[in-house]
């Protein structure tokens, strides 16, 4: 009988750690692996602050300061003249050394290990990464998946803590992402996987329980280690799926728009995203009292002056949402989006 199967990229070690130290020679010794040659990426600030947890010898040092395209490409110039065949990158940061990591691994050829200093957004673990031209426009390019993943919980507290509302939004989405992909299915005719759309389940379900209690701390080292683990499993659903499906729908594209129209007011990612959530559920005719019960628990905006933005600018992007990825049926695509009816849809928000 023939055996049907498909090959899923996984991490080859995953360690979350509440140590002073990361012994990263240690730990790959303990899953059998060996580089010689550690090429470490991440900004003079960062390092700065956190190299004493660096417990481990590292060969090479390029960092990243403004994070466009350009730059990148040259630190890429510069990373091929010093390449080995025992060379790992280290992408030690929050989620732009991260995603600029993994465009250098796709660029060279080369391994890298995620290192990340907040937990901003499903980045870690993840098949895109996301960077910004010079004209501040942000593109998303396929990248290969990490071969290791250490979170080292001592960082990831004193990261500030818009990076780990952050984080909560990006997970959050899914719930949105996940509805668009049924109405896909129904009114498209669209594939769905339900391993990948599963394991997005169980990932913003997890942690929107845990924001549910009264008395949740954002800075709680369990509360993190289970937003590391559903980042994680967020980004493996993506893996499976080959696809950003399983976590970005419409909040998402409505988070775009304001990266593509106003790239110097956007925020974190995960912020417009969790406000993108609110707007794709009012669009759905969809209750939202119990998110924004939750969102002023934790400080995520309920508003369109909390998110930083005016009316017009937030009913702009709303209306150009669509046109950010139109292979992306979503519960935008329902509507004829004028600005009287997203006014009126919205209106909540206001």
């Amino acid at each position: 009988m023939k055996t049907i199967s498909r090959r899923i990229s996984l991490p080859v070690l995953l360690e979350i750690i509440d140590e002073e130290k990361i012994n990263l020679d240690e730990i790959l010794s303990y899953h059998n692996l060996k580089y010689s040659n550690k090429i470490l990426i991440s900004s003079k600030e960062l390092y700065q602050k956190y190299k004493k947890y660096l417990n481990f010898r590292i060969e090479e040092k390029f960092f990243i300061n403004i994070f466009t395209l350009d730059e990148i490409e040259i630190v890429i110039k510069n990373i091929k003249k010093k390449l080995s065949n025992d060379s790992l990158l280290i992408g030690f940061g929050g989620g732009r050394v991260i995603d600029a990591t993994k465009y250098i691994g796709l660029k060279t050829g080369l391994k890298f290990f995620s290192l990340p200093t907040a937990l901003s957004h499903d980045g870690i673990y993840s098949p895109v990464a996301v960077l910004s031209q010079d004209n501040g426009m942000k593109i998303r390019i396929g990248t290969p998946s990490p071969l290791g993943i250490v979170v080292n919980l001592d960082i990831i507290q004193q990261a500030p803590i818009e990076t780990i509302r952050s984080g909560i939004g990006d997970l959050l989405s899914n719930l949105s992402a996940l509805k668009d992909w049924k109405l896909a299915e129904k009114d498209e005719g669209e594939q769905i996987d339900n391993f990948a759309y599963i394991l997005s389940y169980l990932a913003y379900n997890s942690i929107l329980n845990l924001l549910d209690k009264s008395n949740i701390n954002l800075k709680d080292k369990e509360f993190l280690e289970n937003l590391a683990y559903s980042l994680i499993i967020s980004g493996l659903s993506m893996e499976i799926a080959g696809s950003s499906r399983p976590c970005s729908g419409a909040e998402h594209l409505f988070s775009h728009a304001i990266d593509y129209l106003y790239p110097k007011k956007s925020i974190f990612h995960g912020i417009q995203v969790a406000f993108g959530i609110l707007v794709a559920e009012l669009f759905r005719g969809e209750e939202i009292e119990r998110m924004i019960e939750i969102y002023k628990k934790i400080g995520l905006p309920t508003s369109v002056k909390e998110l930083g933005f005016e009316k017009k600018e937030i009913i702009q992007a709303i209306k150009i949402a669509p046109k950010m990825n139109k292979e992306r049926y979503t519960i935008f695509n329902k509507f004829k989006l004028s600005k009287l009816l997203i006014e009126k849809m919205i209106s909540p928000l206001l």
